[in-house]
């Protein structure tokens, strides 16, 4: 497989050693970018890209359009 579809990468130790770890598979699996963004950017960024749902208000006033 060339992309990770789903899953988490934890690691509750080292937190130094857990940062550069989590950079690279951010680099790997995902937008390499995305570990810099903040909590609200990250979250836009995951409904723009399809990973999370759109809020249920947000689908309902396009659907009432």
């Amino acid at each position: 497989m060339q992309e990770k579809p789903w899953g988490r990468v934890v690691n509750y130790r080292w937190p130094a050693e857990n940062e550069k770890l989590m950079n690279g598979a951010l680099a790997i699996y995902a937008n390499k970018d995305s570990a810099t963004l903040s909590d609200e950017e990250r979250e836009r960024q995951n409904v723009n890209d399809g990973i999370t749902a759109p809020k249920f208000n947000d689908v309902l006033g396009e659907v009432k359009q």
